[in-house]
């Protein structure tokens, strides 16, 4: 019984990937979407499908004995996934040992994504060093993440993250996708360390796939689109539940060379890693691998990211069982004690009145008399910072790392180190 239930769930994921990429031809050079993906929480069609339908759409107009070694792609508008997505190949040229195709995808009359792609005979390629990590059987996938998280008592008893964690779970997701860096905490959620920007994860397409390797590079390019440009969110500490807190993460250009056949629903492993983001934007690269170690794909995308500081009233009310800031309080809790007029603020150190404007950080009385921490002097009774967790707030002094303080008109402060105020978006 067991063996049949198997058998019909892999007959179910096995069409997911297929119908992701399925076209429709309407006419010579012109295609046709038929299914189209809107991942829980994004503004458009996932990047991954349209690059993966455009590189499906220009394959199906080279022969056979060309494959594709690169493609150079640029995100112009978000897709609908409402609407069919049109894309239109454009035959550039057909040598002898090169073919290179345009293809621009379109809704509603206007262009939201155009990319080039090369296509030469099939050659062999020497290997490349593969990065030591975890095989995927000793990994957990990102159902079972999603899952874990969900049943977490701090994050699944918070109505809105509960919401998020349950839409991205019943996503219909054809890619087996499992990370290299074991559960999540809540707390790395909440309250995440900066970090190298490397990553590493194992990916395959759920289910058998045909033979045809031109359709198996089509589902790597939809496969490299996944967390490329998350990776340059490590070196910073942001995540989408964090304060201050991503508000969009949208690519803007992608690269894929291919460099040797392999199969998309055998385990690849994707090595990611980011050099530089500024300005708003993320320069990311990546590396694809067979198991048996050789370098298949190398990618490159860049994209916007920025983040924003969220209000007061926006504030979890629980971080890893640490009071949050109240929008009535005038002090607050830095290093997890409560600070108001009734709590106490750690044992029995009693939270500042009314008229105080201070606050406790990690465990320190802050007044116009008593020294919170070594020799930093608390704020006298005109002073509407606080002391986050050792660092003095003021006007001019950062919080701890990038996190700066906030002006005089504002009486909030930091809760567990995260400054609390309301900043125009990064």
């Amino acid at each position: 019984m067991d063996n049949a239930n198997n058998s019909s769930t892999q007959e179910r994921l096995r069409t997911l990937i297929e119908d992701g990429l399925e076209l429709e031809e309407i006419d010579l050079n012109l295609f046709r979407s038929r299914h189209l993906w809107l991942p829980a929480g994004a503004r458009g069609v996932f990047g991954g499908q349209v690059v993966g339908l455009a590189l499906s759409a220009a394959t199906k107009t080279v022969d056979a004995k060309y494959r594709v070694h690169s493609l150079h792609c640029y995100f112009l508008l978000p897709g609908d996934n409402t609407i069919p997505i049109i894309y239109r190949v454009q035959r550039n040229r057909d040598g002898k040992s090169y073919v290179t195709r345009t293809v621009m995808a379109e809704q509603r009359g206007k262009s939201i994504f155009l990319v080039c792609v090369g296509f030469r005979h099939v050659m062999t390629c020497p290997k490349y060093p593969m990065p030591d990590v975890l095989p995927p059987e000793q990994l957990k996938s990102t159902e079972e993440k999603l899952q874990h998280m969900l049943e977490h008592p701090r994050v699944g008893a918070n109505p809105k993250y509960r919401q998020q964690f349950q839409m991205r779970l019943q996503d219909p997701i054809p890619i087996d996708i499992r990370d290299c860096h074991g559960f999540q905490r809540a707390r790395d959620l909440l309250c995440p360390t900066k970090k190298e920007p490397k990553q590493y994860l194992w990916m395959r397409a759920k289910g058998k796939l045909p033979d045809d390797p031109a359709f198996h590079n089509c589902v790597a390019a939809y496969c490299s689109d996944h967390y490329l440009l998350t990776t340059s969110l490590l070196a910073h500490g942001i995540t989408g539940f964090s304060n201050p807190r991503l508000s969009m993460l949208a690519s803007l250009d992608h690269s894929v060379w291919f460099h040797a056949p392999f199969r998309a629903d055998e385990w690849l492993l994707y090595e990611m890693e980011s050099s530089r983001t500024i300005a708003g934007r993320g320069l990311c690269f990546g590396r694809i691998f067979t198991r048996d170690g050789r370098l298949v794909v190398s990618t490159a995308q860049e994209g916007v990211v920025r983040a924003e500081y969220r209000s007061v009233e926006s504030i979890p009310k629980q971080i890893d069982g640490k009071a949050g800031a109240s929008p009535s309080s005038l002090g607050t809790s830095a290093a997890g004690y409560m600070v108001d007029d009734k709590n106490p603020a750690g044992g029995g150190r009693n939270a500042g009145n009314n008229g105080k404007k201070g606050a406790e950080a990690a465990g320190y009385m802050v007044d116009d008399k008593t020294p919170s921490g070594g020799d930093r002097k608390a704020d006298n009774d005109g002073q509407k910072g606080a002391d986050a967790a050792g660092y003095m707030v003021d006007d001019n002094t950062p919080a701890g790392g990038n996190r700066m303080a906030h002006d005089g008109g504002q009486e909030g402060a930091a809760a567990a180190g995260y400054m609390v105020v309301t900043k125009p978006k990064l």
